[in-house]
């Protein structure tokens, strides 16, 4: 085929010209480099930083061996996402059946029509990943298909890390394989939000870790989009380009579009002063932007402006709201003519946009004039792309009302504040718009693209916001979200929140999330033992169109003031989509800090909503879960009483019928609506009720569309897929063997099972019926009967079948590893062995790899149950043949424990000796990558490709150290030298002493090669490791981690190694971290407190006691990874020891209890408390059970 002009293409699609950096980044992507994809494009506002879409697009059309068939394009604004949408569906609509650019992206497609409609089918996948239009799932249906997904951070980012938000588990793993493989992630503004910036490119580095036989191409690829770029290095475009960009003329026109800045000191309240400017004579009948920092001062402006010629947009309103805004005719004024909704008539006259940094990023919006407070450099920067955008007005004017300079921070106060053990963020913050003010007067009243961009760079980077302290990621942590059928809390998995923006300085307040459902009013008392309301959730999930968000203070003091009466019921949703069902008393009782991060569900009979905002005085509010609707406009989910039941669109399917009065037959009264359906679209819902038909489909012929699927999609990726493409083939023949067991039939309601009427879907419109048998476990048992089994490929194919409706991740819960027609011990043997193939699959394939290798076999039985070749509409089926049976059994083989390499005697009852032994195979996983470990017999076995002999030879020889850098180590001697009376006569040296003082107490510890080791778990408050800290605020975790790594010295203590190396005492090695629980329980010299330093150089203060340092410190590594899990409230704390090997990704979980089928017993173990701070673990006993509350 040959080449399609890239020029003319890009015209077709975009309907302009292209720019000169354009074609330049077209000729960048089809280069032989291995950075044919620059990793940052330092583009200005304004210059159509969305066409990068449009450039990929022909150049995958031209050379798909060169770019990933998917485009990720995510910004961190709801309102840009639809734009960018929409902006993304004019290119679609233009790739008509006629062009060659079309026929090239069809020929990338596996799943296409086999006469595509002229009118509606198109080669290139659209979904956006937000809100209201959320996830057409066009985009995961054929992984083969060219595809953009638009999306905001947390809506990408959290499915990158396996959590989708929004997304049942089962979705999860699917949606990170499709994001995290073939990919070219387009990172737009980069710079306001370095967290995630960094998050990608930790992803990316994780990745070049792992293995790779899917090929280097299928690796996520990573490009910033950004102006004001925070990162160094090599941007796009190089000198040269950018000079051919210059001279464009139409670069020209925006570049040095007319923006005459003026600076006003603050004279009265803000709000006035701005209002005042607004609306000056100059501005009538303009087009008025105006931007603030706070809400409090959005809600003052707009008080005082015209209410029928003023729109707000903030955070703090409903995204079902938030989305109807853009079609409003206000907002219409402010759209470029080419975005305009055809249907409304912008508004004539004066009008006025006013906005937080909602309305700031990338949102397509051209103001005549703008009026703001002053913000950081990165702030005020988005803030005047919005103003005469196109360059189309020659009068445009800026007003910035500013603090006097001298109410903001000096650099010497600033520096002085660094210095401070416990430095206010604020002040730097402050001192950001006291720089950037500085930056706006040397403007000289230009404050056009060109002009920003002639500012001293790195003066421009110090006026940037202070970035919000950046979590770093590990393996560990990659690992623990990848577990997405370990659906209850983890301990030592977090929320990815903080990871995706960052944690906040202390001056912000945290934001609470609000929202209104039906369902947390009428489903309360002992109903909700029938139907949980996590359970209604998972169901029907919190969509973004139906929450609003702003801080915890405004929140708690407007539900305070609800009208509503105390006993209301409200949900509190956690983090971990966990769901306290409580009262709008209870909540109000708990206090501010309670609502941190939480979701919080009222019944809209709670009121509290007006226009979108939430409005204590308001005594009405309305639950919008229902118009979630798709691209067509069609609602995804409905939910119907019996009376409306037959006004339900006929593409819907019953997932849930809730009856809401149970005890209606023994009343003789009348009762009202006792039945209540829930519905979602056969296509493009969220449950497993999407892959239903309308009428039943025989086994068989499921079987074969899923097949003939298969092949399609091999066909399209046989590049990368290689030889697994036939394993993907054999395990969609048997993914769906265990749906021809008796159990199952009977939950498909098919009476003719006795006949020889194998159904895969029964087409039923009744209500769900409760099915503990899992098809896809029974699968297993019977795939090596299958007659084209590999058994090269067995463990490959087995995960595929177990995976392929989101289970296996890395196992089946104990209610679902059920099998009526196996053996107990087959069925045992068949659930043991899911979470260390799980684990072994994910070492040699990565985690996204694998991710996406599942993502195969579902998009093939997704397009099969969507689209079956054949319904069953009651003709005759042949009876099986006696050599034909129903069921296909295998051979389930009988597990072979390995032989171990290190063996090593153990208590379990002692919580250090258990905890010593998972970091005992965390190191061997890090020098022999692969390593298993379990319990037996009394003692702890690995095995490896090394010897104990050489680990502890590693361990005491490698480097431990903490994050702090060389340089402030060298600072720290130099202050320490000093005398007091010297320190003190310069201002802030004791403060900085202090200060790094304190991070050798508290600073992560890093084991350096060859384990490459960083242990922070005492830190980390989210995901519950700091409970553990058990020495006193005074100790210095670095000095303790030393002195037991020091006592492991060879020619100390091990030579040659005793038998009872682990539990070998050591006296005169300073006092341990008291995870051994021998030490615990007989106190001894630590129980005289903290007072004294346990380490001090000077003979007379130290305390000495005797410690066993191999197992301190090995439990200290280990915690890093394996925690207990905690009963709330009780000081009880369970671990769990394992009989069946496993690797550590897998032996995380296991040591918690959170996977059952691996044997070993559960333990549970108590803190002792000698001060607040000072804490030892005490002897375990057999787990008692749950809370005894």
């Amino acid at each position: 085929m040959p080449d399609i002009d890239f020029a003319s293409a890009f015209q077709a699609l975009t309907g302009n010209a292209p720019f000169p950096w354009q074609r330049a980044l077209y000729e960048r992507f089809l280069a032989d480099r291995p950075d044919n994809i620059p990793a940052s494009c330092n583009l200005p506002t304004g210059l159509g930083k969305t066409s990068v879409i449009a450039v990929w697009l022909v150049a995958l059309a031209n050379r798909p061996a060169k770019v990933p068939r998917r485009l990720v394009y995510v910004v961190n604004r709801r309102t840009v996402v639809d734009q960018t949408t929409t902006e993304v569906e004019k290119y679609r609509d233009a790739l008509t059946l006629e062009t060659p650019l079309a026929n090239a992206l069809w020929e990338l497609c596996a799943l296409r029509p086999e006469k595509p409609d002229p009118k509606k089918d198109r080669p290139l996948a659209i979904s956006t990943l937000r809100g209201q239009y959320a996830d057409n799932r066009e985009w995961s249906a054929d992984p083969a298909r060219p595809a953009v997904i638009c999306g905001t951070v947390d809506m990408i980012g959290s499915r990158l890390l396996f959590s989708g938000y929004g997304c049942g588990f089962k979705t999860r793993p699917l949606h990170a394989g499709l994001l995290g493989q073939d990919a070219l992630l387009v990172h737009d503004e980069a710079h306001l939000e370095p967290a995630f910036q960094d998050l990608l490119l930790a992803i990316e580095k994780e990745q070049k870790r792992e293995p790779a036989p899917l090929g280097e191409k299928m690796r996520l690829k990573v490009m910033e989009l950004t102006a004001t770029s925070r990162a160094g290095g090599e941007v796009f475009p190089n000198e040269e380009e950018q000079k051919a960009n210059e001279a464009h003329p139409e670069v020209q026109k925006r570049v040095r579009a007319t923006k005459h800045i003026h600076l006003h000191p603050q004279e009265k309240k803000l709000a006035d002063d701005i209002v005042e400017f607004a609306t000056a004579e100059e501005m009538k009948g303009k087009a008025v932007v105006v931007f603030v920092r706070e809400v409090k001062e959005v809600e003052a402006i707009i008080s005082k402006l015209p209410k029928n010629s003023s729109e707000q947009l903030t955070g703090t309103l409903r995204g079902f709201e938030r989305d109807g805004l853009v079609k409003r005719p206000i907002f219409q004024r402010f759209l470029p003519e080419s975005n305009r909704d055809k249907s409304v008539d912008p508004q004539q006259g004066t009008v006025y946009l006013v906005c937080t940094s909602a309305g700031e990023v990338g949102v397509n919006i051209s103001a005549d004039h703008l009026v703001c407070d002053l913000s950081t450099f990165d702030s005020m920067a988005q803030r005047f792309g919005r103003v005469n955008r196109f360059g189309t007005c020659d009068r445009s004017k800026i007003h910035v009302i500013h603090p006097p300079a001298s109410e903001l921070p000096s650099d010497e106060d600033e520096a002085a504040e660094k210095k401070k053990e416990k430095p206010n963020a604020l002040v730097f913050f402050n001192a950001a718009r006291r720089r950037t003010l500085e930056l706006l007067r040397s403007l000289n009243g230009s404050a056009s693209p060109a002009a920003l961009g002639d500012l001293n760079p790195p003066e421009r980077q110090a006026a940037f916001a202070p970035q919000r302290t950046i979590l770093p990621v590990s393996d560990i942590l990659f690992d623990a979200w990848a577990l997405t059928t370990v659906r209850d809390k983890l301990p030592g998995r977090p929320h990815v929140e903080p990871y995706l923006h960052g944690l906040p300085p202390a001056w912000e307040t945290p934001e609470v999330h609000i929202g209104w459902r039906e369902e947390v009013g009428r489903v309360t008392g002992p109903l909700l033992e029938t139907y949980s309301a996590k359970d209604l959730l998972e169901a029907f999930p919190l969509k973004s169109h139906e929450l609003l968000g702003d801080n915890i203070n405004r929140v708690y003091d407007r539900l305070k003031k609800l009208k509503a009466d105390t006993s209301t019921p409200v949900w509190v949703v956690d983090d971990d989509d966990s769901v306290n069902v409580t009262t709008l008393g209870d909540l109000i009782a708990a206090g501010r800090d309670a609502l941190a991060f939480k979701r919080v569900l009222l019944p809209p009979i709670a009121g509290g909503l007006t226009n979108g905002f939430l409005d204590p005085t308001s005594e009405i509010a309305n639950d919008v879960s229902d118009q979630w609707r798709n691209e067509k406009g069609e609602q995804r989910r409905v939910r119907a009483w019996d009376e409306n039941k037959e006004a339900v669109p006929g593409n819907m399917r019953l997932i849930l019928t809730i009856d809401t009065d149970p005890d209606a037959e023994d009343r003789d009264e009348p009762t009202g609506s006792r039945f209540w359906h829930w519905y979602e679209l056969r296509a493009g819902g969220d449950g497993e009720g999407v892959k239903n038909s309308k009428l039943p489909v025989l086994w068989q012929v499921h079987t074969d569309d899923v097949v003939r699927n298969t092949k399609a999609i091999v066909e399209k990726l046989k590049q990368p897929l290689g030889e697994l493409g036939t394993a993907l083939e054999i395990a969609a023949e048997c993914h769906d063997l265990g749906k021809k067991r008796g159990v199952f039939q009977k939950v498909l309601g098919n009476a003719k099972y006795a006949d020889g009427l194998i159904l895969a879907k029964s087409g039923q419109k009744g209500g769900r019926v409760e099915e503990r048998y899992r098809h896809e476990f029974g699968s297993l048992a019977d795939a090596s009967g299958h007659p084209n089994w590999n058994a090269e490929r067995a463990e490959f194919v087995l995960h595929l079948i177990a995976t392929h409706h989101g289970r296996g991740r890395p196992h089946f819960p104990a209610d679902e590893a059920f099998d009526p027609e196996s053996s107990a011990g087959d069925e045992r043997a068949v659930a043991a062995a899911v979470p260390r193939r799980f684990a072994r699959l994910q070492r040699e394939y990565g985690r996204w790899g694998l991710a996406y290798l599942e993502s195969l076999l579902r998009a093939a039985d997704y397009a099969a149950s969507a689209n079956p070749s054949k319904f069953y509409t009651g003709e005759p089926v042949d009876k099986p043949t006696p050599t034909s049976t129903k069921r296909t059994a295998g051979t389930v083989p009988t597990p072979v424990a390995p032989t171990p390499t290190i063996a090593v005697k153990v208590d379990p009852t002692n919580p250090g000796q258990f905890f010593a032994c998972c970091g005992l195979l965390e190191l061997a996983d890090r020098l022999w990558p692969g390593a298993e470990g379990w319990f037996t017999d009394g003692e702890f076995k690995i095995k490896c490709e090394g010897t104990l002999d050489t680990l502890l030879d590693q361990l005491a020889s490698c480097r431990l150290t903490n994050t702090m850098s060389a340089e402030q180590f060298a600072r720290l001697d130099l202050l320490s030298e000093m005398k007091g009376a010297v320190r003190a006569k310069t201002k802030g040296l004791d403060e900085e002493k202090k200060s790094l003082e304190k991070l050798v107490r508290e600073e992560p510890i890093l084991l350096k090669g060859p384990f490459n080791f960083r242990i922070d778990w005492f830190v980390d408050d989210s995901a519950g490791g700091s409970r553990f800290k058990t020495w006193a605020g005074q100790q210095s975790v670095l000095r303790i981690s030393e002195a037991m790594k020091q006592a492991l010295d060879p020619p100390v203590w091990r030579n040659p190694l005793p038998a009872d190396w682990l539990t070998r005492s050591v006296v005169e090695c300073g006092l341990p971290f008291n995870f051994d629980s021998d030490l615990g329980a007989q106190g001894g010299a630590i129980d005289v407190g903290f007072s004294f330093d346990p380490l001090a150089g000077s003979a007379l203060t130290r305390i000495e006691s005797s410690a066993r340092p191999a197992l301190e410190l090995l439990a200290f590594i280990g915690l890093q990874r394996f925690r207990p899990r905690e009963i709330k409230g009780e000081n009880r704390f369970v671990y769990a020891t394992w009989e069946r090997a496993q690797p550590v990704t897998t032996a995380m979980p296991a040591a918690c209890g959170a996977v059952p089928h691996l044997g070993g017993c559960q333990y549970e173990f108590r803190l002792l408390y000698r001060t607040k701070y000072l804490k030892s673990f005490l002897p375990a006993i057999p787990f008692t059970g749950g809370s005894r509350e």
